[in-house]
């Protein structure tokens, strides 16, 4: 008897171990990111706003996709480094460069391979003055200008092609030579007589009447 309830009370800790690693890998599994979240101090690089398509974030209901409100974010710390992350939390909308800011940074797991070494979702802690600091920020570049655009060529218009004379084409038939036979039936003019005939006198009118 004593044997069985041991053998009850090992399978009961064996299952309650299980148990247990199954509810910490859930634990590690669902919260990496605030396990291993990290704290940003620093100065503002650059706070910009993601700008989306707004016909493609429309969501149902009354409810507006959080997509719409996306910060890229980058705070130099005090050794130089600049942290970057991505967020969508709307205080950042308050966030100007050259503020110092103190931050909180997710990290992506690492079984996300694209994302792996990111962060992501910042959360805005403080936002305060530091004019020291923003004096060693370096000068925003002026935008480049935009290249003029040149209106394209029309293409140019190639003259008429006039078609060439047609060209006579030497004839392969035999070519037959002149005859030189007399002429068949020729007409023969007729004999001349003599002039010795007496001419006949013409005949005497009548006498007119009175």
């Amino acid at each position: 008897m004593n044997d069985f309830m041991k053998t009850i009370r090992r399978l009961l800790y064996l299952l309650f171990f299980l148990l247990f690693l199954v509810l910490c890998g859930y634990v590690f599994v669902d919260y990496y990111s605030f396990i291993f979240s990290r704290k940003v101090r620093g100065i503002i690089v650059s706070v910009d706003r993601v700008q989306l398509n707004v016909s493609l974030m429309q969501s149902q209901g009354d409810s507006v996709s959080p997509q719409l409100f996306s910060f890229a974010v980058a705070i130099r710390e005090d050794d130089g480094e600049i942290q970057t992350a991505s967020t969508e939390d709307r205080q950042w909308a308050a966030a100007q460069r050259g503020l110092c800011a103190e931050a909180v940074y997710y990290p992506y797991p690492p079984w996300k391979v694209m994302k792996s070494g990111t962060y992501f979702n910042a959360r805005l802690d403080r936002l305060y003055e530091c004019p020291e600091k923003a004096k060693t920020l370096p000068p925003l570049l002026p935008a480049a200008p935009a290249a003029p655009t040149v209106p394209a060529a029309a293409p140019a218009q190639s003259a008429p092609t006039i078609p060439a004379p047609p060209q006579a084409v030497p004839s392969t038939a035999p070519q037959v030579a002149p005859s030189t036979a007399p002429p068949a039936n020729p007409q023969v003019a007729p004999p001349t007589l003599p002039s010795n005939s007496p001419q006949a006198a013409p005949p005497a009118s009548p006498p007119a009447r009175q």
